[in-house]
Protein backbone atom coordinates (compact mmCIF):
# COMPACT_ATOMS: atom_id res chain seq x y z
CA UNK A 1 0.00 0.00 0.00
CA UNK A 2 2.77 2.41 1.01
CA UNK A 3 4.48 1.82 -2.14
CA UNK A 4 2.15 3.41 -4.17
CA UNK A 5 1.11 6.54 -2.01
CA UNK A 6 4.54 7.23 -1.21
CA UNK A 7 6.22 7.46 -4.13
CA UNK A 8 6.66 10.67 -5.12
CA UNK A 9 5.14 12.59 -2.55
CA UNK A 10 4.11 12.06 1.21
CA UNK A 11 1.45 15.01 2.69
CA UNK A 12 2.09 15.29 6.16
CA UNK A 13 -1.43 15.81 7.26
CA UNK A 14 -2.27 11.84 6.01
CA UNK A 15 0.27 11.13 8.90
CA UNK A 16 -0.57 14.09 11.12
CA UNK A 17 -4.71 13.07 11.04
CA UNK A 18 -4.02 9.27 12.19
CA UNK A 19 -1.72 10.56 14.89
CA UNK A 20 -2.77 13.62 16.50
CA UNK A 21 -4.47 16.75 16.23
CA UNK A 22 -2.47 20.05 16.24
CA UNK A 23 -2.90 23.59 17.13
CA UNK A 24 -2.75 25.08 13.88
CA UNK A 25 -4.45 24.31 10.69
CA UNK A 26 -2.02 25.16 8.70
CA UNK A 27 0.23 21.95 9.72
CA UNK A 28 -2.00 19.96 8.20
CA UNK A 29 -1.11 21.12 4.57
CA UNK A 30 3.06 21.19 5.24
CA UNK A 31 4.41 18.29 3.18
CA UNK A 32 7.60 16.37 3.46
CA UNK A 33 8.50 15.32 -0.36
CA UNK A 34 10.12 11.85 -0.88
CA UNK A 35 11.48 11.03 -5.00
CA UNK A 36 13.03 7.89 -5.58
CA UNK A 37 15.11 9.87 -8.28
CA UNK A 38 17.24 11.81 -5.00
CA UNK A 39 19.03 8.29 -4.30
CA UNK A 40 22.60 7.70 -4.42
CA UNK A 41 22.13 4.46 -6.25
CA UNK A 42 24.91 1.55 -4.86
CA UNK A 43 25.59 2.98 -1.90
CA UNK A 44 24.67 2.81 2.10
CA UNK A 45 26.02 4.37 5.02
CA UNK A 46 28.27 2.97 7.41
CA UNK A 47 28.97 5.63 9.96
CA UNK A 48 28.04 4.00 12.99
CA UNK A 49 24.64 6.02 13.66
CA UNK A 50 22.27 2.65 12.39
CA UNK A 51 19.19 3.13 14.35
CA UNK A 52 17.55 -0.33 13.43
CA UNK A 53 16.68 -2.08 10.75
CA UNK A 54 13.34 -3.15 9.39
CA UNK A 55 12.10 -5.77 6.77
CA UNK A 56 10.60 -3.45 3.82
CA UNK A 57 8.77 -4.08 0.29
CA UNK A 58 10.07 -0.60 -1.15
CA UNK A 59 12.26 2.62 -0.97
CA UNK A 60 8.96 4.50 0.48
CA UNK A 61 8.31 2.09 2.61
CA UNK A 62 11.20 2.70 4.51
CA UNK A 63 10.46 6.60 3.90
CA UNK A 64 7.67 6.12 5.71
CA UNK A 65 9.59 3.58 8.75
CA UNK A 66 12.21 6.78 8.61
CA UNK A 67 9.05 9.13 8.93
CA UNK A 68 7.87 7.63 11.94
CA UNK A 69 11.23 7.83 13.73
CA UNK A 70 11.95 11.22 14.75
CA UNK A 71 16.12 10.13 14.66
CA UNK A 72 15.88 9.19 11.24
CA UNK A 73 17.66 11.49 9.71
CA UNK A 74 18.72 9.03 6.67
CA UNK A 75 18.23 5.85 5.25
CA UNK A 76 19.29 2.61 3.36
CA UNK A 77 17.45 0.57 1.36
CA UNK A 78 19.75 -3.29 -0.02
CA UNK A 79 17.31 -5.59 -1.37
CA UNK A 80 14.34 -5.80 1.57
CA UNK A 81 16.29 -4.54 3.96
CA UNK A 82 15.78 -1.19 5.69
CA UNK A 83 18.13 0.49 7.04
CA UNK A 84 17.61 3.83 9.58
CA UNK A 85 19.98 6.04 10.56
CA UNK A 86 20.90 8.44 13.27
CA UNK A 87 23.39 9.83 10.96
CA UNK A 88 23.24 10.95 7.29
CA UNK A 89 26.55 11.76 4.77
CA UNK A 90 26.73 15.65 5.79
CA UNK A 91 28.03 14.90 8.73
CA UNK A 92 31.42 12.08 8.42
CA UNK A 93 33.38 13.11 5.24
CA UNK A 94 33.42 9.50 3.29
CA UNK A 95 30.36 7.94 5.26
CA UNK A 96 28.82 6.30 1.99
CA UNK A 97 29.85 2.89 1.16
CA UNK A 98 29.60 1.00 -2.28
CA UNK A 99 27.54 -1.91 -2.21
CA UNK A 100 25.72 -3.10 -5.71
CA UNK A 101 21.86 -2.96 -5.29
CA UNK A 102 21.73 -0.34 -2.12
CA UNK A 103 20.11 2.67 -2.20
CA UNK A 104 20.86 5.80 0.01
CA UNK A 105 18.32 9.10 0.64
CA UNK A 106 18.54 11.22 2.77
CA UNK A 107 15.63 12.37 4.85
CA UNK A 108 13.78 15.21 2.87
CA UNK A 109 13.03 18.83 4.68
CA UNK A 110 9.62 19.88 5.25
CA UNK A 111 8.07 22.10 3.14
CA UNK A 112 4.97 24.36 4.16
CA UNK A 113 2.22 25.13 1.45
CA UNK A 114 0.82 27.70 3.76
CA UNK A 115 3.38 30.09 3.56
CA UNK A 116 6.59 31.31 5.73
CA UNK A 117 4.76 31.37 9.04
CA UNK A 118 3.52 27.83 9.61
CA UNK A 119 5.30 25.05 11.28
CA UNK A 120 5.76 21.31 11.18
CA UNK A 121 3.64 18.91 12.52
CA UNK A 122 4.43 17.88 16.26
CA UNK A 123 4.43 14.61 15.31
CA UNK A 124 7.86 14.59 17.00
CA UNK A 125 6.91 15.64 19.84
CA UNK A 126 3.80 14.03 20.81
CA UNK A 127 3.30 13.08 25.30
CA UNK A 128 2.39 9.48 23.47
CA UNK A 129 5.93 8.87 22.25
CA UNK A 130 8.44 11.07 24.73
CA UNK A 131 11.87 11.75 22.78
CA UNK A 132 13.38 13.44 25.85
CA UNK A 133 13.93 12.31 29.36
CA UNK A 134 14.15 13.43 32.35
CA UNK A 135 11.38 16.10 32.69
CA UNK A 136 12.88 17.79 29.07
CA UNK A 137 10.55 19.80 27.41
CA UNK A 138 10.82 18.83 23.09
CA UNK A 139 10.53 21.22 20.58
CA UNK A 140 10.40 20.05 16.69
CA UNK A 141 13.17 21.44 14.96
CA UNK A 142 13.54 22.91 11.43
CA UNK A 143 16.81 24.97 11.34
CA UNK A 144 18.92 22.23 11.98
CA UNK A 145 19.70 19.58 9.33
CA UNK A 146 20.96 16.79 11.15
CA UNK A 147 18.09 16.71 13.95
CA UNK A 148 14.42 16.84 13.45
CA UNK A 149 13.52 18.05 17.12
CA UNK A 150 15.41 19.26 20.15
CA UNK A 151 15.28 18.25 23.94
CA UNK A 152 15.66 21.61 26.39
CA UNK A 153 16.91 20.13 29.33
CA UNK A 154 16.43 20.71 32.81
CA UNK A 155 19.92 21.80 34.77
CA UNK A 156 22.31 18.68 35.25
CA UNK A 157 20.59 16.85 32.37
CA UNK A 158 22.87 17.00 29.05
CA UNK A 159 23.12 15.30 25.35
CA UNK A 160 20.61 14.92 22.61
CA UNK A 161 18.09 13.56 24.43
CA UNK A 162 18.42 15.30 27.54
CA UNK A 163 19.66 11.33 28.47
CA UNK A 164 22.85 12.22 30.54
CA UNK A 165 23.33 13.12 33.96
CA UNK A 166 26.90 15.34 34.75
CA UNK A 167 29.21 14.17 31.89
CA UNK A 168 32.43 14.04 33.17
CA UNK A 169 33.84 13.81 28.99
CA UNK A 170 32.86 12.69 25.87
CA UNK A 171 33.18 9.57 26.37
CA UNK A 172 30.48 9.78 29.05
CA UNK A 173 27.92 10.80 25.97
CA UNK A 174 28.22 7.46 24.32
CA UNK A 175 25.80 5.88 26.00
CA UNK A 176 24.32 3.12 23.47
CA UNK A 177 25.56 1.47 19.84
CA UNK A 178 24.68 4.58 18.24
CA UNK A 179 27.34 7.38 18.41
CA UNK A 180 26.80 10.76 18.99
CA UNK A 181 27.23 13.46 16.50
CA UNK A 182 30.65 14.90 16.74
CA UNK A 183 30.57 18.58 17.68
CA UNK A 184 30.78 20.94 20.55
CA UNK A 185 29.52 19.23 23.93
CA UNK A 186 29.73 20.04 27.68
CA UNK A 187 30.92 18.78 30.19
CA UNK A 188 31.38 19.05 34.59
CA UNK A 189 33.98 18.57 36.84
CA UNK A 190 33.28 17.49 40.31
CA UNK A 191 33.73 20.89 41.61
CA UNK A 192 30.11 21.44 39.23
CA UNK A 193 31.75 23.82 37.43
CA UNK A 194 30.83 23.53 33.16
CA UNK A 195 33.08 23.37 30.94
CA UNK A 196 32.63 23.33 26.52
CA UNK A 197 35.05 20.92 24.68
CA UNK A 198 34.40 19.73 21.00
CA UNK A 199 33.59 15.38 21.10
CA UNK A 200 34.92 13.71 18.11
CA UNK A 201 33.36 10.66 17.63
CA UNK A 202 33.98 9.86 13.92
CA UNK A 203 37.66 9.93 13.47
CA UNK A 204 38.57 6.52 14.76
CA UNK A 205 36.74 3.66 14.87
CA UNK A 206 36.06 2.78 18.76
CA UNK A 207 37.87 5.87 20.42
CA UNK A 208 35.90 9.01 21.73
CA UNK A 209 38.53 12.24 21.48
CA UNK A 210 38.27 14.87 23.90
CA UNK A 211 39.68 18.38 22.52
CA UNK A 212 41.66 19.73 25.43
CA UNK A 213 43.97 22.51 23.68
CA UNK A 214 43.54 24.35 20.44
CA UNK A 215 45.52 27.54 19.45
CA UNK A 216 46.41 29.42 15.98
CA UNK A 217 49.39 31.09 15.00
CA UNK A 218 48.32 34.14 16.87
CA UNK A 219 46.95 32.98 20.00
CA UNK A 220 49.77 30.58 20.84
CA UNK A 221 51.81 33.79 22.60
CA UNK A 222 49.49 33.09 25.03
CA UNK A 223 50.90 29.49 25.52
CA UNK A 224 54.39 29.77 24.26
CA UNK A 225 55.94 29.33 27.70
CA UNK A 226 52.69 27.36 29.01
CA UNK A 227 53.50 23.67 29.37
CA UNK A 228 50.95 21.08 30.15
CA UNK A 229 52.15 20.60 33.81
CA UNK A 230 50.70 23.90 34.55
CA UNK A 231 47.77 24.92 34.96
CA UNK A 232 46.61 27.60 32.37
CA UNK A 233 43.21 27.43 31.11
CA UNK A 234 42.10 29.55 28.19
CA UNK A 235 38.17 30.16 26.89
CA UNK A 236 37.58 26.76 28.94
CA UNK A 237 33.70 28.74 28.78
CA UNK A 238 33.60 29.53 25.62
CA UNK A 239 35.43 26.90 22.80
CA UNK A 240 37.07 28.48 20.21
CA UNK A 241 39.53 27.17 17.68
CA UNK A 242 41.47 30.17 18.11
CA UNK A 243 42.43 30.18 21.35
CA UNK A 244 40.99 27.49 24.03
CA UNK A 245 42.53 25.34 26.78
CA UNK A 246 40.91 23.41 29.90
CA UNK A 247 41.72 23.49 33.72
CA UNK A 248 44.60 21.12 34.37
CA UNK A 249 42.54 19.33 37.08
CA UNK A 250 39.61 18.77 34.35
CA UNK A 251 42.37 17.68 32.11
CA UNK A 252 43.29 15.34 34.67
CA UNK A 253 39.98 13.45 35.15
CA UNK A 254 39.95 13.06 31.42
CA UNK A 255 43.43 11.84 30.73
CA UNK A 256 42.73 9.28 34.01
CA UNK A 257 39.79 7.47 31.75
CA UNK A 258 41.86 7.83 28.46
CA UNK A 259 44.56 5.59 27.13
CA UNK A 260 45.73 7.78 23.95
CA UNK A 261 46.19 11.73 23.34
CA UNK A 262 47.15 12.92 20.13
CA UNK A 263 46.92 15.89 18.44
CA UNK A 264 45.87 17.25 14.60
CA UNK A 265 46.48 20.39 12.66
CA UNK A 266 43.22 22.71 11.47
CA UNK A 267 40.55 20.32 12.34
CA UNK A 268 37.94 22.05 11.77
CA UNK A 269 39.09 22.46 8.06
CA UNK A 270 40.56 19.44 7.47
CA UNK A 271 38.90 16.95 10.03
CA UNK A 272 41.35 13.99 10.39
CA UNK A 273 42.93 12.09 7.07
CA UNK A 274 46.08 11.53 9.37
CA UNK A 275 48.58 13.88 7.69
CA UNK A 276 50.40 16.04 9.72
CA UNK A 277 49.25 13.95 12.59
CA UNK A 278 50.28 12.40 15.98
CA UNK A 279 49.15 10.24 18.45
CA UNK A 280 50.46 8.45 21.50
CA UNK A 281 49.93 6.39 24.44
CA UNK A 282 49.27 7.97 27.65
CA UNK A 283 51.24 4.77 29.44
CA UNK A 284 54.42 6.41 27.24
CA UNK A 285 54.07 9.94 27.40
CA UNK A 286 51.68 11.80 29.55
CA UNK A 287 51.60 15.55 28.41
CA UNK A 288 50.09 16.85 31.97
CA UNK A 289 54.05 15.15 33.87
CA UNK A 290 56.13 14.74 30.59
CA UNK A 291 59.40 17.00 31.22
CA UNK A 292 62.18 16.09 28.52
CA UNK A 293 64.72 17.60 30.53
CA UNK A 294 68.08 18.84 28.70
CA UNK A 295 70.14 16.43 30.13
CA UNK A 296 67.81 13.57 29.95
CA UNK A 297 66.54 13.81 26.37
CA UNK A 298 65.56 10.94 24.87
CA UNK A 299 63.14 9.49 22.42
CA UNK A 300 60.05 7.93 22.84
CA UNK A 301 57.94 5.86 21.02
CA UNK A 302 54.58 6.99 19.36
CA UNK A 303 51.56 4.97 17.55
CA UNK A 304 51.74 6.98 14.50
CA UNK A 305 52.93 10.41 13.39
CA UNK A 306 52.51 12.10 10.14
CA UNK A 307 54.13 15.05 8.87
CA UNK A 308 53.76 16.36 5.60
CA UNK A 309 52.70 12.45 4.26
CA UNK A 310 56.23 10.84 5.95
CA UNK A 311 54.94 8.76 8.16
CA UNK A 312 55.63 5.83 10.53
CA UNK A 313 53.92 3.16 12.58
CA UNK A 314 55.70 2.62 16.51
CA UNK A 315 58.41 4.33 16.08
CA UNK A 316 60.51 7.12 18.15
CA UNK A 317 60.14 10.80 17.89
CA UNK A 318 61.67 13.55 20.73
CA UNK A 319 58.63 15.55 22.33
CA UNK A 320 59.99 18.46 23.78
CA UNK A 321 58.23 19.94 26.91
CA UNK A 322 60.27 21.56 29.78
CA UNK A 323 59.04 23.86 32.49
CA UNK A 324 58.99 27.29 30.44
CA UNK A 325 58.28 25.83 27.24
CA UNK A 326 55.13 24.66 25.46
CA UNK A 327 54.78 21.01 24.13
CA UNK A 328 56.77 20.80 20.27
CA UNK A 329 58.31 18.45 18.40
CA UNK A 330 61.86 18.95 16.05
CA UNK A 331 62.16 16.38 13.79
CA UNK A 332 65.90 17.81 12.82
CA UNK A 333 67.11 17.25 16.22
CA UNK A 334 65.64 14.11 16.81
CA UNK A 335 67.15 12.48 14.39
CA UNK A 336 70.63 13.60 14.24
CA UNK A 337 70.81 14.31 18.01
CA UNK A 338 68.82 11.72 19.47
CA UNK A 339 68.85 9.22 17.06
CA UNK A 340 65.41 8.77 17.20
CA UNK A 341 64.32 6.44 14.19
CA UNK A 342 61.42 8.36 12.72
CA UNK A 343 63.39 9.07 9.06
CA UNK A 344 62.22 12.79 8.76
CA UNK A 345 65.55 14.18 6.49
CA UNK A 346 63.21 14.60 3.33
CA UNK A 347 60.45 17.06 4.80
CA UNK A 348 62.83 18.92 7.15
CA UNK A 349 62.21 22.80 6.61
CA UNK A 350 64.86 25.74 7.31
CA UNK A 351 64.37 28.78 8.11
CA UNK A 352 66.87 31.31 6.63
CA UNK A 353 67.88 31.96 10.63
CA UNK A 354 69.10 28.80 9.94
CA UNK A 355 66.96 26.71 12.66
CA UNK A 356 64.93 23.96 11.50
CA UNK A 357 60.77 24.10 11.58
CA UNK A 358 59.10 23.20 14.84
CA UNK A 359 55.67 21.13 14.98
CA UNK A 360 52.93 21.64 17.16
CA UNK A 361 54.59 24.20 18.76
CA UNK A 362 56.97 27.34 19.05
CA UNK A 363 55.87 28.72 15.74
CA UNK A 364 57.23 31.41 16.22
CA UNK A 365 60.98 30.36 16.15
CA UNK A 366 61.21 28.68 12.89
CA UNK A 367 58.16 27.39 10.99
CA UNK A 368 57.19 25.17 8.35
CA UNK A 369 54.36 26.86 5.46
CA UNK A 370 53.82 24.00 4.07
CA UNK A 371 53.08 22.27 7.29
CA UNK A 372 49.27 22.27 8.01
CA UNK A 373 49.38 23.51 11.62
CA UNK A 374 51.52 26.22 10.52
CA UNK A 375 51.00 27.31 6.75
CA UNK A 376 48.95 30.45 7.67
CA UNK A 377 48.17 32.79 11.10
CA UNK A 378 44.87 31.25 10.85
CA UNK A 379 46.13 27.59 10.80
CA UNK A 380 45.15 25.51 14.04
CA UNK A 381 46.95 22.83 16.34
CA UNK A 382 44.77 20.84 18.51
CA UNK A 383 45.19 17.94 21.61
CA UNK A 384 43.18 15.73 22.33
CA UNK A 385 42.80 12.89 24.77
CA UNK A 386 41.37 9.71 23.51
CA UNK A 387 39.08 6.78 25.36
CA UNK A 388 38.09 3.59 24.18
CA UNK A 389 34.78 2.67 24.09
CA UNK A 390 34.00 -0.26 25.41
CA UNK A 391 32.53 -3.22 24.21
CA UNK A 392 32.27 -1.72 20.99
CA UNK A 393 30.83 -3.08 18.22
CA UNK A 394 30.78 -2.46 14.80
CA UNK A 395 26.82 -2.55 13.95
CA UNK A 396 27.39 -1.07 10.33
CA UNK A 397 26.72 -3.69 7.95
CA UNK A 398 23.61 -2.87 5.70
Amino acid sequence: MFGNIFTHSVLFFLLVQILASFHQTCNNCGQIDFNVEQRVQDRFLHDGRKLTTKIVKSDSECFVECSLDCRCMSFSVCEDSCQLNAGSRTLVKNSLRHKPGCSYYDFPPFESTCGPSSSPPRLCCLPSSPLCYNGATCIVNVTDATRRFQCQCPTGYYGSQCQIQDPRACLDYWTDEVKPISRKYTIVDSNGTLYDVFCDFDSEEGLVWTLFESFDLDGMVHLNGKPFTKDWPKNEHNLSWKLFRLPKSVMSEISSRSTFWRATCSYSLYGVDFRDYMRVRLSIVNPLTHDLAFLNEKCSTVDYINIKGTNCVNCTQMIFQRSNTMLFLRPNKSRLIGKCNFNTSKVEHRCDNGTYARHLGQYDVCSDPKYRCSKKTTSTTQFWFGAVKENYRNELDA
